[in-house]
């Protein structure tokens, strides 16, 4: 890159270093939070906020066991999506139908079968020969205006640790952002959260 030579040895080192700095200062935030202490980190108040969080499986292998996979086991992994939003409010529903894409009853049938496969899992057509049905275009149709917010900011929080753990975690960065004091509020999960 720069002519500097750095061994395979120096950059993990650097990265169990910075990922340690890392962990104490998320583990630092999260006392702060308990003991109401934790200082936001921007005077700005957003008008709508969302968190979404899922969960899911992940395959760790034993810490320090050298190349190759040694103790294989499955893991959760939480992770949580904050973000700050911006848009209009509206008296009525903006979009009171489902969208189009979803009023296809074939259409909706591949789709709830290809949620109940495991991730990377094949589904198998009904009828192989036959097309599936061309993508929707994404975004809104010329002349129409976006009613959807716009997203602002985007912080993730994610962990391998429990979810009694991961809660406060979670509280810890929505406090630290002023989730608590906007306006419009929104939590997405799906029902294990």
């Amino acid at each position: 890159m720069a002519g500097i030579d750095v061994s395979e040895s120096q950059v993990r080192r650097l990265a169990h270093d910075v990922g340690r700095e890392l962990i104490e200062a998320r583990d630092r935030k999260v006392v702060e939070h308990r003991r109401r202490q934790l200082t936001p980190r921007t005077e700005v108040i957003p008008e709508a906020v969302v968190v979404e969080v899922d969960g899911g499986r992940i395959r760790t292998r034993a810490a320090g066991a050298g190349p190759g996979v040694h103790e294989a086991q499955n893991k959760e992994e939480k992770v949580a999506c904050l973000a700050t939003l911006s848009g209009p409010t509206f008296a009525a529903d903006p979009c009171p139908e489902p969208p189009e894409s979803f009023q296809c009853p074939r259409r909706v049938q591949r789709l709830v079968t290809q949620m109940k496969g495991s991730a990377g899992e094949a589904v198998a057509q009904e009828n192989p020969g036959e097309l599936a049905p061309p993508a929707p275009p994404v975004g809104a149709p010329e002349g129409i205006a976006r009613w959807s917010p716009k997203r602002l900011v985007r912080t993730c929080v994610a962990s391998m640790q429990t979810s009694t753990s991961f809660g406060p975690m979670m509280a810890a960065e929505a406090q630290e952002r002023h989730f608590y004091a906007a306006p419009r509020r929104a939590f997405v999960a799906d029902g294990s959260a």
